[in-house]
């Protein structure tokens, strides 16, 4: 079954009480013949707010439909942005679902941000701290090569001098 996507449902969120109005007004244009004069003001008001309360109902049932997966999307964003953060989650200041959709968007954008430039600079630390250990190696090759000849030197001198 194929799900009405959101731009679909906000359509019918709007014709939909049009189209209870047009379905109140012919089910009245019929009901008309079979009612006293007296009675049909009252019949037309009633079947009016009958429509009217379908037509809410389903457009409340709609909203909820939008919102619901909206609320779970931003509930999702705000609990990456959060386990990222390790802090509790904020109140919002706006009831819009779509605000709090695009806030918990730019928070999550925010921490990612973070993130990466926090990996660059670890990057570059690790990086400095490889080329030192680099040199710290070198040097000590160095040493111990200048050690080496240093302490080989007395044994040559010694080889020459009973050659």
């Amino acid at each position: 079954m194929r799900q009405f996507t959101i731009a679909e449902r906000l359509a019918a969120a709007v014709l939909l009480p049009l189209a209870a109005m047009l379905a109140a007004r012919l089910l009245t244009a019929v009901l008309t013949p079979f009612l006293d004069p007296v009675d049909e003001s009252y019949v037309e008001i009633f079947i009016g707010l009958v429509f009217a309360g379908a037509a809410g109902a389903v457009v409340l049932a709609i909203a909820r439909a939008i919102i619901r997966p909206l609320a779970q999307v931003v509930d999702t964003l705000d609990a990456i942005a959060y386990a990222e953060l390790d802090s509790t989650a904020q109140l919002q200041p706006t009831r819009g679902e779509i605000a709090r959709l695009l806030a918990a968007t730019d928070r999550l954008a925010d921490v990612i941000g973070e993130r990466q430039r926090r990996e660059l600079v670890h990057n570059d630390l690790d990086r400095t701290w490889q080329a030192a250990r680099r040199a710290n190696l070198s040097n000590l090759a160095r040493q111990v090569e200048s050690a080496t000849e240093v302490g080989i030197q007395p044994i040559v001198d010694g080889a020459a001098t009973l050659h």
